[in-house]
């Protein structure tokens, strides 16, 4: 049997699982504390062993390592288990098995029957079975399914071995597919692309390669396609021009020909999706196109359908609220109370807060339910603190169900209310939006908030920016900039930014809210940034520093996230008692008193991806994190979901504001550099904003725009059904 090339210093041994000390609650990690079968020695096993358990025994392919702490381990790449084949072997096998019905007498009373047949008997000829006492239909039907499972597997993870396929990869097939999985394989190697966590194009091709297949087939050059689709998909793109995707595609397999074949052949299969009714030919993946098509359906609609005007005296709405408008935001007004989807844009300083809030003083005039929300967490804070109303995530407000992915509110069981408000639209990808519109009832009016110069979304599609660009949607766009926005030099230098000019230097009294320091090197640069966030700013501003966030284009650097979190926990919380089963990438252990941030959406505790929260004690083994308020219980397991936030990326502040926030602009972050990233962190900052600069990166980062092209026909095909219906 050959082993894998990339473990070509590795050695195999075989070992019998003695006790399993540690299993990940995700992934395929596990700690083992095993006996060699071939002399007698204990060792500790580490890898991907999750699968296995006491009695296991396996071969193992990995090298011996010394860890600093915990001494001599052998770490697994790849672990496979060993068919018994003595009786002591089969003894150890069937009672492990835990087959129910069948304890260590009755395993002792068939190996005294057939010996080293034992297993061959109960799969080959189970009849023999039945003149066994005590082993009823019932019984003997459990042990040949146990046994055929497990030799099943066996044969499986030998064959998955031998495609030099990974422990972890080989545990993912198997749970696909079980025992038809060498069937799949031999049949089409490239349905694992679509079938299997992050199994790739490339991976695919190298196992079809193994398996003996041509280059030019026609299932490779089909999955090429397919694969550069998701990529875009990946990347934000909802569609491809086809020309593009064929484009990419060759370059992948090299032939024309078959990419040309493929896909023909896709857009029979209606696998694949041409739209050629705009300017240029564009290709989707089937369900992406429905999706596109079903959002501009329902918006187009929600344009047509007629909404009884909420009638209001504007005098008495302001003496009401408490507000005074000015025009634009009197017409935005006048607009929301006719229509039934509304949008609303504007940056800092622009009044979008005062609006929404005598928008919910004419809604509560009229006695109407209102339900408020956000992508993040932290936006829903901030909407729920700015508008003294409860809002919350898209995600709560559509009951979102974790176990099964799906949303419990939709056509089925729609929203109960009136009006439905989304604040940071930038930040809602399609398909989001897509479960939004689903859930909000046809009676229901919608208004869309949001700032049109912030980032797109994560997610694929550039939803907010295409409904501002459709003509017919009822839009409001405030540009005035307020006088007492006009007297903040963040306002004032986030518009430089935007508009591509130097930045404006503010004079030093009063104190102002905007600063820019100087620095040489990045080395210094994470200096100042310390020595802000400990003294300077506390000392001057009377900030506290666990309300200084710092905000960096990249996590590598001098001036990364990850290095000024481990700099800054050292300097703000020196004397935390450490969480043992925690670690961040840097393998710094999180500690009580730590600023932490959640990295994936914590459905069931109603946390989500980018709240920051504080450490408030150690809880068996794991955590309690305040989270503003909401108190959450984190096991040892569940620990991976936290990482420091004294620092974070940019794209993970927005949606927050933060007292005072501190942004290096360095010749180290120059690839990620551009002026609607600066926009949105300095955007980020309340009371307090400073840059730590270098000359020649503050002038990229004010004058590169990167366009955000996003591939997609959402707004054709909105504008297309609008002037349709008129």
């Amino acid at each position: 049997m050959n082993q894998p090339q990339n473990a070509t210093h590795d050695e195999m041994i075989e070992a019998q699982v003695r006790h399993i000390t540690f299993r990940s609650s995700e992934g395929d990690f596990a700690i083992c504390s095993m006996d060699r079968l071939d002399r007698k020695e204990a060792i500790t096993a580490i890898g991907p062993l999750k699968a296995y358990h006491t009695g296991d025994r396996l071969s193992l392919v990995g090298r011996f390592e010394t860890h600093g702490k915990y001494g001599l381990q052998f770490r697994v790449q790849m672990a496979y288990p060993i068919p018994p084949e003595d009786q002591e072997a089969i003894r150890e096998y069937l009672i492990n098995a835990k087959i129910r019905g069948v304890g260590p007498k009755r395993v002792d009373a068939l190996l005294e029957l057939f010996g080293d047949e034992t297993l061959t008997v109960i799969t080959e000829t189970p009849e023999r079975l039945e003149g066994v006492s005590g082993l009823g239909a019932s019984r003997i039907e459990r042990l040949k399914a146990a046994v055929k499972n497990q030799r099943g597997r066996q044969e499986v993870m030998l064959f998955l071995y031998e495609l030099q396929l990974s422990a972890v990869i080989a545990a993912r097939i198997w749970a696909q597919y079980q025992e038809k999985s060498k069937e799949v394989l031999e049949e089409n190697p490239y349905r694992l692309i679509d079938e299997i966590d992050h199994f790739t194009f490339e991976r695919a091709d190298a196992l079809a390669r193994r398996l003996g297949w041509h280059s030019d087939t026609p299932e490779r050059a089909q999955a090429s396609l397919h694969d550069q689709l998701t990529k875009s998909y990946d990347d934000g793109h909802v569609c491809l021009p086809t020309e593009e995707l064929t484009s990419r595609s060759l370059r992948q397999i090299g032939s024309s020909e078959r990419v040309e074949e493929a896909l023909r052949s896709q857009l029979a299969a209606k696998r694949l999706i041409e739209n050629s009714d705009y300017h240029t030919a564009c290709t989707y993946q089937t369900e992406i196109s429905q999706l596109e098509a079903e959002v501009a359906r329902e918006v187009a609609d929600r344009v047509a359908r007629r909404f009884k005007t909420l009638s209001f005296n504007l005098d008495e709405l302001q003496a009401l609220s408490g507000l005074t408008l000015a025009e634009a935001q009197a017409e935005a007004v006048t607009s929301a109370s006719q229509e039934g989807l509304f949008l609303l844009t504007g940056g800092p300083g622009t009044g979008k807060t005062t609006t929404v809030k005598t928008l919910l003083a004419l809604f509560e005039s009229h006695k109407l339910q209102v339900q408020l929300a956000a992508p993040t967490g932290r936006a829903a804070k901030r909407l729920s603190e700015t508008t003294d109303q409860e809002a919350q995530t898209i995600h709560r407000l559509l009951d979102y169900q974790p176990l099964e992915e799906e949303f419990r509110r939709g056509a089925d069981q729609p929203l109960e209310a009136d009006i439905v408000l989304i604040d940071e639209m930038s930040m809602v990808d399609l398909q989001l939006f897509v479960a939004l519109l689903r859930a909000v009832p046809s009676k229901c009016r919608l208004i869309l908030v949001g700032d049109a110069n912030q980032l797109p979304s994560v997610g694929a599609g550039r939803v907010y920016h295409d409904l501002l660009n459709t003509e017919k949607i009822p839009t409001i766009r405030l540009s005035h900039i307020f006088r007492q926005a006009q007297e903040s030099f963040i306002v004032v230098n986030a518009y430089q930014i935007l508009q591509g000019h130097p930045l404006v230097s503010a004079p030093l009294d009063p104190l102002p809210d905007f600063f820019e320091v100087k620095a040489k090197s990045a080395q210094q640069a994470a200096t100042l940034i310390e020595q802000l966030v400990t003294e300077r700013i506390p000392d001057r501003f009377k900030i506290d520093s666990h309300d200084i966030q710092v905000i960096t284009p990249m996590y590598r650097g001098h001036c990364g996230a990850d290095q000024l979190n481990l700099r800054l926990q050292t300097l703000l919380n020196p004397e935390g008692r450490v969480i043992k089963n925690s670690s961040v990438k840097s393998k710094s252990p999180l500690k009580v008193g730590d600023r932490v941030m959640q990295l994936k959406n914590f459905y069931d505790k109603d946390i989500f991806n980018g709240d920051t929260g504080v450490i408030i004690t150690r809880h068996e083994g794991g955590a309690v994190v305040d989270f503003g308020g909401r108190v959450v219980n984190y096991t040892k397991e569940s620990m991976h979901m936290l990482a420091l936030a004294y620092a974070c990326s940019i794209h993970k502040s927005q949606g927050s504001e933060y007292p005072a926030v501190i942004i290096p602009v360095l010749d180290e972050h120059w690839t990620m550099l551009q002026r609607d990233l600066l926009y949105t962190a300095v955007t980020r900052g309340q009371r307090l904003v400073i840059l730590v600069t270098m000359p020649h990166a503050i002038q990229r980062a004010i004058t590169h725009q990167v366009s955000h092209l996003r591939f997609t026909l959402l707004k054709e095909r909105i504008c297309q059904l609008i002037e349709g219906d008129s």
